[in-house]
């Protein structure tokens, strides 16, 4: 539909092999679709916007067929085969930042989307299992409920006769047993939360222009809420149909670059992960996983790869230092409040008028999250001596005393616990900054960064020499003795001396 101002609508109509699917499930279809959409314009992921939508059950739809009105995208369908490699490697990179910001947005259930009555979005039912089966299933609360379903629906669709009707028993046996290894199937240590995933991601559902830049991505028909590894794992897009077909058990070339490319780009703590966590009910879950995060990502050889086993024992260690001595204050209460907090607040984020340096605002939120208040209001990287921080000497900075005195005179009299936290050590902070997270620091600097925690945290004297050698050797027997991960990440990288140079 072309406008007189120039401006161009599309239409997007069920495709007329629908008319085998009930009327009832192909208005569901078009319905979550169009919520789909309307839940997208909140957030950066470049789909097209949705005007409006139409049902054929609805008395005031006079159209007799079930439709959406859209924006129509600039550019032209993507299409691996005929792009140049250039092209491909930055349509990779534009998918890495939309999978990015889809993992800023979970969600407790796993299905569809579909409107209210009061214009919002909330989870339903899922929308079939692809575009072939007819039905929908209940939003489920967990993995494990998830692939269950829908294992069993393609069962009762085989043993119906509606699917794989020329070697039926074959079939069944197979989703038998993947019913039957479903466990197998959620990965232990999950987040629990579901994420938005295009379900037909073959590649031209990207619209590119000319010169590969993504603008925009259609066809969000049988969208659901997935798990995280199902949401950001290999898919359709970057798979070597070939090899799928054949029965080939492996990555393709374009899983390995795309993640590749991921690192450093799909949302984590600050610029190293390539995964979400939480929510958390609690503080002590939240330090926990934080720190069982870090160590998964050691043992999978992503950060501190000069040093593997070294920064698996430091973290390790960690992790058993805040299961005796939680970092939050002894006495709150479980049920506690968590505070917004700008975690790359090194100073650059504070924009300031040139003349009067008034502050005129605050940007690159990107990491934000809410935090127990220790880590909200304590000391921050905004005020560290950070020649300290890297050196391993631990205590405040100048600009932290300054800046709590500043605390008192703008939280005072009720919030006398906040402000007081800028004057009770730097733990926090060391604890969160842990290896330089997201940094490519050399080994020596690992080790006085570590020292400098160990001291903060009371774990060792401030006044004797730290002998790393000593104390490694200890804690990397016990490793050994308890953790298989461990083991097995030694065995690889095997007895190394960590590389020196940064």
């Amino acid at each position: 539909m072309e406008f007189a101002d120039g401006v161009s609508w599309l239409v997007r109509i069920p495709r007329q092999d629908f008319s085998d699917f009930p009327d009832d499930m192909v208005e569901y279809l078009v319905a979550s679709e169009h919520a789909t959409l309307k839940f997208l314009v909140s957030t950066r992921v470049p789909a097209p916007l949705a005007f409006d939508k139409g049902v054929m059950s609805d008395p005031s739809n006079r159209t007799g067929i079930n439709y959406i009105f859209m924006e129509t995208l600039p550019g032209k369908p993507f299409d691996p085969y005929q792009e140049s490699h250039a092209v491909q490697e930055r349509v990779l990179q534009a998918v890495v930042v939309i999978l990015s910001e889809l993992a800023r947005h979970p969600f407790d259930l796993a299905g569809s989307l579909i409107g209210t009555d009061s214009g919002s979005v909330k989870l339903g039912a899922r929308a079939s299992t692809h575009f072939v089966n007819v039905g929908k299933l209940r939003p489920f609360k967990t993995e494990s409920a998830y692939y269950l379903g829908f294992t069993e629906h393609y069962m009762d669709l085989i043993a119906d006769g509606q699917l794989h009707v020329d070697y039926p028993d074959i079939a069944f046996r197979f989703y038998s047993i993947m019913r039957s290894h479903v466990h197998l199937m959620c990965k232990r240590g999950a987040d629990r939360m579901f994420y938005l995933k295009h379900v037909d991601d073959k590649g031209d559902h990207l619209m590119i222009d000319d010169v590969g830049k993504v603008t925009g991505i259609m066809y969000w028909q049988f969208a659901r809420c997935v798990p995280a590894y199902e949401a950001f794992g290999a898919s359709y897009f970057t798979a070597n149909m070939d090899e799928l077909y054949s029965g080939m058990v492996q990555l393709s070339e374009n899983d390995r670059a795309l993640a590749k490319t991921a690192v450093g780009a799909i949302v984590g703590d600050r610029t190293g992960t390539i995964h979400t966590l939480g929510p958390f009910l609690t503080a002590q879950d939240y330090y926990t996983s934080w720190i069982e995060a870090h160590l998964a990502l050691i043992a999978d050889q992503q950060p501190h790869v000069r040093f593997a086993t070294q920064a698996y024992v430091m973290y390790d260690y960690l992790h058993g230092i805040i299961q005796e001595r939680p970092l939050v204050r002894e006495g709150i209460d479980e049920a506690r409040d968590y505070y917004l907090k700008h975690t790359d607040d090194k100073g650059d984020h504070i924009l300031v008028d040139p003349e009067t340096y008034e502050v005129t605002g605050y940007i690159d939120w990107t990491f934000a999250r809410t935090v127990p208040l220790e880590e909200a209001f304590g000391p921050s990287l905004f005020t560290a001596d950070m020649g300290a921080m890297y050196d391993g000497n631990p205590g405040l900075s100048a600009e932290d005393v300054a800046f709590s005195k500043s605390m008192r005179k703008g939280f005072g009299g009720p919030n006398e616990e906040v402000h007081s936290l800028c004057r009770a050590g730097d733990q926090m902070r060391r604890v969160m900054f842990g290896l330089a997270t997201g940094v490519d620091i050399s080994w020596e600097e690992a080790k006085t960064i570590f020292e400098g925690l160990l001291k903060s945290l009371g774990a060792v004297d401030k006044n004797t020499e730290f002998v790393w050698d000593d104390w490694e050797k200890e804690r990397r027997f016990d490793c050994l003795q308890r953790d298989p991960r461990f083991r097995h990440l030694d065995t690889e990288v095997g007895n190394q001396l960590p590389w020196s140079v940064g």
